[in-house]
């Protein structure tokens, strides 16, 4: 991942990885991990400063947000994959949008919610 960062510091783009993963959520795919970092770089190339893996505690219980981007004027949580709905709940009383962003099984030639 530390690769990762250097060439996107030569390139200009500023994101942000969190290298820890307090709430034990597990190994993530490298198709997870991928997925992540597209939608970041989109966000910052519409003038977005993002966050891979921001923790944040609403309501006394921790989250993991796959993406986190914000500018002057708002916000933006962005999920990988699937999310419970308590989750989505709450990440969405958090930023002023949320998206998800479903996978993509291309075996099977279609979306995976």
């Amino acid at each position: 991942m530390r690769n990762v960062v250097l060439v996107l510091k030569m390139l200009g783009k500023e994101v942000i990885f969190s290298n820890i993963r307090p709430m034990g959520g597990g190994v993530e795919s490298l198709y997870h991990k991928n997925k992540k970092l597209d939608v970041a770089l989109r966000l910052n190339e519409l003038g977005y400063k993002t966050i891979i893996e921001r923790f944040v505690t609403l309501n006394g219980v921790s989250y993991a947000i796959d993406v986190f981007a914000y500018n002057t004027k708002e916000k933006i949580v962005v999920e990988v994959g699937g999310c419970n709905k308590l989750k989505e709940i709450a990440l969405q009383s958090y930023a002023d949008r949320y998206f998800r962003v479903p996978y993509y099984d291309e075996v099977k030639n279609k979306f995976i919610v």
